[in-house]
């Protein structure tokens, strides 16, 4: 039975976060997914323009004859939102805790991303896709350097990125009641308000 076109590109998604989590500059050939899925390339390009036109996913290594796939820092984030894949967002709080404790000493220098990794614990590539997600929103300055054997930046952090994280947005809560459950509401209430503080 052949797949439809959501189920193909869900199937994209699927390996190309895959091999985002492993190394978070690496692409797929499009021809693997034209073979993979029996398609010809205009029928696969077709298919992969809602994903190319979201910013979920972009070109990549493109010559005349072909290119290859790679998931976006916008993709990754999305596609963790919808299989509500929290570790990221985690990681990333973590990420501007140490470097606001670096800001705070001095706002000028910039840290290695190659001294986070033993000091917070995560992978280079867990730690340098956050970073590409925090530079996004603005929050980070990177600059490439090379010599460590895969990406590794300098880091400052950002007016904005500061100001986040020592002001972060209130999370929201909606619990709908009954009005003969209005006690109980108001325990649930108190209980999580004293539970997670900022929502």
């Amino acid at each position: 039975m052949a797949l439809t076109p959501d189920e193909i590109r869900s199937k994209v998604l699927q390996r190309l976060n895959s091999l985002y989590e492993q190394n978070f500059n690496d692409s797929v050939d499009a021809n693997d997914f034209c073979t993979e899925f029996s398609l010809s390339a205009k029928q696969l390009e077709v298919i992969i323009m809602p994903l190319l036109a979201t910013g979920w996913v972009e070109k990549a290594r493109q010559s005349l004859t072909s290119y290859a796939l790679r998931l976006t820092e916008l993709g990754k984030e999305e596609l963790d939102r919808q299989t509500r894949n929290a570790e990221n967002e985690r990681t990333r709080e973590v990420i501007l805790d140490a470097l606001s404790v670096e800001c705070e000493k001095n706002p000028y220098n910039s840290v290695d991303s190659e001294s986070l990794i033993p000091r917070l614990g995560i992978d280079w590539n867990k730690l340098g896709f956050n970073l590409k997600i925090l530079e996004t929103y603005g929050y980070v300055h990177l600059t490439k350097y090379f010599g460590a054997g895969h990406p590794a930046y300098y880091v400052s952090l950002t007016p904005e990125g500061k100001t986040v994280h020592d002001n972060p947005p209130p999370k929201v809560l909606f619990l709908s009641h009954a009005a003969a459950d209005e006690e109980i509401a108001k325990y649930f209430k108190e209980l999580i308000e004293k539970s997670f503080p900022r929502i």
